[in-house]
């Protein structure tokens, strides 16, 4: 049995626009019984011991966390014990939701099916309307639903069909700093995305001679001619796709301050929609010019 998006009664659902980033028990308890039906059991010696994912977990949890053990559950007849990994999970007076996002990070390393685990967490924060997602095995926070389904995702699938782990950080990095209020950052990191995706291109295409990409000022220009004259860009139209890079994305991150220079003394109120923009403006680049480079390269 798998979550479905499709459902009748779903049709009758409007969600927001922006989705909510607090956690409902009913995401909790549907969550936990995700992690209970991808729960492999193993044996561990040759005296038919066994051990279990959600005991791996269990461990790994309270390393990371620095903990001895979970917190205590007391009955109604008095008695008192340690709280199980799942009840852990289950009740908000016992996780944080740091620490419910942080389990399901972790259980992804033990799952016995760790791709359709991620599937199904990750239609059930869609359908809760959970602004969380599962992006190459770390949880992200995102904005709308749409844009990132649309956007974000084939970008990220993007990258890793190439296996090109520069241009993912710095795309994780963008979205990160953007919910984090550090939106100068967030447009940087975005044109760094754009910029390693360029510099692999530059790096790999053996039609492209000149691999010179030395950091320098101005070099995402210098790259964006590497490519533009490989015909990355060529269209029947002749329009010049590479101008949001070079006449949006490199402006924004040159001249906002605490972007591409020091922050200064100067105090910019950077909106919302702007971050949204370069980050997504970049995202269709990255997949863009690496389905481009596939195409060229098979």
């Amino acid at each position: 049995m798998t979550l479905r998006r499709n459902l009748y009664s779903q049709k009758f659902k409007n969600a927001p626009i922006k989705p909510s980033y607090g956690l409902e028990q009913k995401t909790r308890t549907a969550s936990v019984r995700l992690m209970e039906k991808y729960t492999e059991y193993q044996i561990v010696n040759e005296y038919g011991n066994y051990t279990d994912s959600l005991r791996l977990l269990y461990s790994d949890f309270l390393e990371n966390y620095r903990l001895e053990k979970l917190p205590d559950l007391t009955f109604e007849d008095s008695e008192v014990r340690e709280a199980s990994t799942l009840e852990y999970l289950k009740y908000d007076w016992l996780s944080t939701k740091t620490a419910f996002l942080d389990v399901i990070q972790i259980f992804l390393d033990y799952a016995s099916d760790k791709k359709a685990l991620v599937n199904e967490i990750n239609t059930l924060f869609e359908l809760d309307n959970f602004g969380y997602r599962i992006i190459n095995d770390e949880i992200a926070k995102i904005g709308s639903s749409e844009t990132f389904n649309n956007v974000i995702i084939p970008a990220f699938k993007a990258i890793a069909s190439i296996s090109f782990e520069n241009a993912k950080h710095e795309l994780q990095e963008a979205l990160h700093f953007y919910y984090q209020d550090k939106k100068e950052l967030a447009i940087k990191k975005a044109l760094d995305s754009v910029d390693s995706t360029l510099k692999y291109i530059v790096t790999h295409d053996d039609a492209i001679t000149d691999k010179d990409i030395k950091d320098k000022k101005g070099n995402t220009k210098s790259l964006l001619e590497k490519i533009q004259s490989s015909d990355y860009f060529n269209n029947p139209a002749n329009v010049p796709l590479g101008l949001a890079i070079e006449h949006i994305l490199c402006p924004l991150r040159n001249k906002i301050p605490g972007a591409g220079h020091s922050k200064g003394i100067r105090k910019i109120n950077l909106s919302d929609e702007l971050v949204e923009l370069s980050i997504n403006v970049a995202a269709a680049y990255i997949t863009f010019l690496i389905k481009r480079f596939k195409h060229r390269n098979p």
